[in-house]
C-alpha cells in the first residue's frame, strides 16, 4: 500500500491488487474507515483495478462503516492520462508481432495514434501480448525441404533501342537519368517513357517507366540477367524496396506460391518489425466479386485489405495497420497477393486496380505472382519488368527426393546405423527416378522438366517403393518401366486414393469384392474432380457445354480426405494446384472429341477456338497432346 498527499485534507491511497487482501491489510483499512467516519474534512481516496478482489472489500467495507459518505467510481486509465515518461516506458516492453518477439517502440512512437488501443492493464501485469497471426504458409510448404531458388531478371536493354523508330519519331522517349526520367514524365504524362541507364560493365540496363513496355521488351537481351541466388536474398529485397512492386511471373508448378511464402518468413526473420501479409487470391473470390462494381481508391484497397480479407475487427491491429498503409510508421507494410492467373479473368481487372490502389498508400512492398499468359499485360499495367525462377537441377531435384522422404515415419523411426545406410540408398533412387523421368518424358513435354511441382510429385507417387527399397536388403537395379507426365499425375492421383482407402478401411483392400468396389469408387471419385475442375476454370455456361451433371457424388469431407482439393478460406473446394484441374478437364476434353458420341458444334467450337488457341489454356493442351496420341 503506497500513500501520497494530494492536498491539506485528501490523501490518495493506491491498493495494488491481490488475489486475497491479507489480515493485516484489511484492519489498516478498517481502521482508516473508523478515523475519517468522524472526520467530515477529510477526505481519501482509494484506486485499485476494477473488478478485482480488493474493489470488492473496499466496496462492503466502506459502505458498511461509512453508508452515504463512501462512493465508487470505474474510472479508465486512457493512454493520454498517462505522463511521456510512463508512455515511453510501456512502449518498451515485449510483444509477440507475428510471431517474433520485439519491443513496442519499434512499432510505434508514443504519438502513434494506435498506441491508444494498447490494452494498458495486460501491460501493467506483465501480460504477452500478441499482435497478428504469423504469415501462414502456402499448400505444401515445408521449410525442412524446401530448395532455395534462383529468381532471374532480364532487364539489360541492347543499344539497337536507340535505332527504333518510334523512338527516333518521339512516339517512345528515353530518359539516361533519374533528372531526365522526371522531366519527360512531367511534360509527357500520357507518353511512354523509359529510364535505361549504363552500369559499370557499360551495359544498358532498365530502371523505370511510364506507359506500355511494348517497345522495350523487344529490345531486352535475353542472353544477360541479373541472378538473385538464395544466399543474395539482402539484395533482392533490396531491389524490392527500390521497386516497391514486385511481379514474379513463371509457368505452372514452378514454386511461385512455394517461394512467396519462403520469402514472407524470410522477410520476417531478417525484418522483424515488417508486417507481412500474404494473400492467396484464390481464398477471396467473393470479396473480389463484391469489389467488381467499385471505383478503387486507395482508401478503399486499404479497407479491402483489412476489413475484407484479414477481416480485422476494431482495435489495436486494425489501427496499427491502418496508420502504416496511410503514412510511413515504424512498422512497414509488405503485401503478397498470389495467384492473379487463378481469379483471371473474372476478377484480373479488379485485382489490378486493388494493386494500383495499394501503390498509392504507405505499403513498403508489393508482390505478385503469376502465370505467362498475364505477364505482358501485368507489366504494362504495373510499369514492371517481372523476375523468373530457374528450373530445379538434377542436384537441386535429388536433394528434394532426399529431404522429402527422410522426414517420413517409416525413415525416422530408424536407429542410426539404419538411417546413415537409407540415407545412401535414398539418393541411389532418387537418381534413378530422375534420370527415368528425363529420359521417358516426350518432347512436347520437356518444357516441365525440372519444374519443382513434378519433383514433388515424384517423392509422393514412389514413396513406397522407395520404402520397400530402403527396408530391403537388395541393391539397385534399372528402373524397367516408362515415365511420361500423363502417367506421373495419374500415378499421383491413384497414390493419393490408395491412402483414403486405407485410412478408411483401417487395413488394405485385398479380397474381390472390396476391389471391385474400390474400382468403382474410384472411377466416380475421378468423374467428381473433373466436375469440379469445370467448375473452376470455366463459366457456368462453358461447364454445361461439356458435363450434364452438376452436383458430386462424393461428399465435401471425402474429397477433401482424398487429399486433391481442399476447402479455402472461403469455404470453397480448390484443387492443391492448378495443375490438377487442367489435367482432369483435358480428359473431360478429350472424352468429348473421342468418345463417339455427335457433339455440337457449340462443344467443337469451344475446344478448337477457345482451348487451343487461348495461351491461358496451354497446360490443358499439353496434357491433350498427350492423351490423343495414347488414341491413335
Amino acid at each position: 500500500m503506497m500513500q501520497s498527499t494530494v492536498t491539506p485534507h485528501t490523501l490518495l491511497i493506491a491498493c495494488e491488487d491481490q488475489q486475497q487482501l491479507d489480515e493485516e491489510t484489511k484492519d489498516v483499512i478498517r481502521k482508516i474507515f473508523d478515523t475519517i467516519k468522524h472526520k467530515p474534512n477529510i477526505k481519501i481516496i482509494f484506486t485499485t483495478r476494477s473488478g478485482s478482489s480488493t474493489i470488492t472489500f473496499l466496496r462492503h467495507m466502506g459502505r458498511g462503516i461509512l453508508g452515504k459518505g463512501f462512493e465508487g467510481r470505474v474510472e479508465h486509465l486512457t493512454w493520454s492520462d498517462l505522463t511521456s515518461s510512463s508512455q515511453e516506458k510501456l512502449l518498451e516492453k515485449s510483444v509477440k508481432f507475428q510471431g517474433a518477439t520485439i519491443s513496442l517502440n519499434e512499432l510505434m512512437s508514443t504519438e502513434s495514434p494506435a498506441a491508444k488501443f494498447l490494452p494498458l492493464g495486460a501491460l501493467r501485469e506483465e501480460k504477452k501480448l500478441v499482435i497478428a497471426d504469423p504469415v501462414p504458409n502456402s499448400n505444401g510448404y515445408n521449410e525442412s525441404y524446401y530448395i532455395g531458388r534462383t529468381l532471374r531478371h532480364q532487364k539489360a536493354i541492347k543499344q539497337d533501342i536507340f535505332n527504333d523508330s518510334d523512338v527516333r519519331h518521339s512516339h517512345v522517349y528515353l530518359a539516361s537519368t533519374a533528372e531526365e526520367y522526371t522531366k519527360l514524365c512531367q511534360l509527357h504524362p500520357n507518353s511512354n517513357i523509359h529510364w535505361v541507364q549504363k552500369d559499370k560493365s557499360g551495359k544498358l540496363v532498365w530502371q523505370q517507366s511510364q506507359g506500355s513496355l511494348e517497345t522495350l521488351r523487344r529490345y531486352i537481351d535475353t542472353e544477360s540477367s541479373h541472378t538473385y541466388t538464395a544466399d543474395d536474398l539482402v539484395k533482392l529485397l533490396e531491389q524490392a524496396q527500390h521497386q516497391r512492386v514486385m511481379l514474379i511471373s513463371d509457368a505452372a508448378g514452378m514454386g511461385k506460391s512455394t517461394v512467396l511464402t519462403h520469402l514472407s518468413k524470410q522477410i520476417k526473420q531478417k525484418f522483424p518489425a515488417k508486417w507481412v501479409v500474404r494473400i492467396d487470391l484464390n481464398d477471396h473470390t467473393d470479396a473480389l466479386n463484391a469489389l467488381t462494381q467499385e471505383e478503387i481508391s486507395k482508401e478503399k484497397a486499404i479497407e479491402f485489405i483489412l476489413e475484407k480479407v484479414l477481416k480485422l475487427k476494431p482495435g489495436l491491429e486494425l489501427e496499427l495497420l491502418k496508420q502504416c498503409c496511410e503514412q510511413k510508421q515504424k512498422v512497414r507494410i509488405v503485401i503478397m497477393l498470389d495467384g492473379v492467373d487463378e481469379i483471371s479473368p473474372f476478377y484480373k481487372e479488379t485485382v489490378i486496380d486493388l494493386v494500383q490502389g495499394l501503390r498509392q498508400t504507405a505499403v513498403d512492398q508489393l508482390w505478385i505472382t503469376t502465370r505467362p499468359h498475364l505477364r505482358n499485360e501485368l507489366e504494362d499495367k504495373l510499369q514492371q519488368l517481372s523476375y523468373t525462377l530457374e528450373l530445379f537441377s538434377e542436384d537441386n531435384q535429388v536433394e528434394f527426393l532426399r529431404k522429402f522422404w527422410s522426414l517420413k515415419d517409416w525413415f525416422t523411426e530408424m536407429d542410426n546405423e539404419e538411417k546413415e545406410e537409407c540415407k545412401e540408398k535414398l539418393e541411389i533412387y532418387a537418381k534413378q527416378l530422375i534420370k527415368k523421368l528425363s529420359i521417358s518424358i516426350s518432347d512436347i513435354d520437356r518444357q516441365f522438366t525440372g519444374i519443382p511441382l513434378q519433383t514433388r510429385m515424384l517423392a509422393e507417387a514412389f514413396e513406397e517403393e522407395v520404402k520397400t527399397f530402403c527396408q530391403s536388403s537388395e541393391s539397385m537395379s534399372e528402373l524397367k518401366f516408362s515415365l511420361e507426365l500423363l502417367d506421373l499425375y495419374g500415378r499421383f492421383i491413384e497414390r493419393k486414393y490408395d491412402i483414403y482407402q486405407e485410412e478408411k478401411h483401417r487395413v488394405p483392400v485385398n479380397n474381390a469384392v472390396e476391389i471391385e468396389q474400390r474400382e468403382r469408387d474410384f472411377k466416380v471419385m475421378i468423374k467428381d474432380h473433373q466436375l469440379l475442375a469445370l467448375k473452376v476454370l470455366f463459366t457456368e455456361e462453358q461447364v454445361a457445354l461439356i458435363e450434364s451433371k452438376s452436383d458430386c457424388t462424393f461428399s465435401i469431407e471425402q474429397l477433401t480426405r482424398i487429399g486433391i482439393v481442399q476447402v479455402g478460406h472461403d469455404g470453397k473446394l480448390h484443387f492443391i494446384h492448378r495443375t490438377f484441374a487442367e489435367y482432369f478437364v483435358a480428359y473431360c476434353l478429350v472424352n468429348c472429341l473421342t468418345s463417339g458420341k455427335k457433339n455440337s458444334e457449340r462443344v467443337l467450337d469451344f475446344i478448337l477456338k477457345d482451348i487451343f488457341l487461348e495461351l491461358k489454356y496451354e497446360v490443358i493442351t499439353v496434357f491433350m497432346d498427350g492423351l490423343l496420341l495414347r488414341c491413335n
